[in-house]
């Protein structure tokens, strides 16, 4: 098992703010040309698994940014599910129950 394939593995668990969190770290480590361990040890995400971490460390640039666009356009496709999901609700129709005699 490669550590992209550890990483997702691990990442099943996660919860929103962690996968939001790991994406951040790993952008962030590119704009500032730094290690995701560096960033995580930085802003201090400690809910998110110092194993996960190293192994980010472990992939190439390249695989790191893909891993992280990836998260992204995981979390855009649920935001776009969610509001399909809205838009595609009725409203129910309220009506008034007139008394009989």
């Amino acid at each position: 098992m490669n550590a992209t394939d550890a990483i997702r593995r691990e990442m099943s668990i996660f919860t929103l703010s962690q996968t939001t969190g790991l994406a951040s770290l790993v952008f962030l480590a590119w704009r500032e040309k730094t290690s995701v361990w560096d960033q995580w040890s930085e802003w201090g995400f400690a809910d998110i698994p110092e194993n996960t971490v190293s192994l980010c460390d472990l992939l190439s640039d390249q695989q790191q940014l893909t891993l992280a666009a990836d998260i992204a356009i995981g979390l855009l496709k649920e935001i776009l599910a969610a509001n399909l999901e809205q838009e595609n609700i009725e409203p129910i129709a309220v009506q008034r129950i007139e008394a009989q005699n």
